[in-house]
């Protein structure tokens, strides 16, 4: 009976400890489409995945890039790394895409929501942002 005991008690306490050494799941994906304000997509824009440190005077680290496919889609899946408590995300353009678009005129959906806030992606999570940049 004390075997049988102590061995129920061995077995708890490695499941209970299996249970808090569960490893986060930092796995994060953003995606989403970039348009332009007819509604053709724009291909060739890059999208920037950075990681931050803080939220205040936060250090920035780059992690992945992406760039919009002919359907102007992109999707970027990465690990953030366990000291990085958010990601960011950054459209850069190229030249052409500068001269053809006004890039200060632009509307940004977070999740098929309007949205002014750019371009914050939680560790773990998908995160979806559409761009609609407006023609010269």
């Amino acid at each position: 009976m004390k075997r049988k005991l102590k061995n129920l008690l061995y077995v708890a306490a490695v499941l209970l400890m299996s249970v808090s050494c569960k490893k986060e799941d930092r796995t994060t994906v953003v995606f989403g489409t970039v348009k332009d304000d007819l509604g053709k997509p724009i291909a060739g824009l890059e999208v920037e995945l950075w990681g931050v440190k803080s939220s205040f005077a936060g250090k920035f680290t780059f992690l992945k890039t992406s760039k919009t496919d002919m359907k102007g889609e992109y999707s970027i899946t990465t690990e953030i790394p366990k000291d990085y408590n958010f990601g960011n995300l950054k459209f850069s353009p190229d030249e052409k895409i500068l001269d053809k678009y006004n890039t200060s005129v632009s509307t940004l959906y977070f999740n098929g929501n309007e949205t002014r806030d750019c371009c914050s992606v939680s560790v773990g999570q998908k995160s979806q942002y559409d761009l609609v940049l407006f023609r010269k």
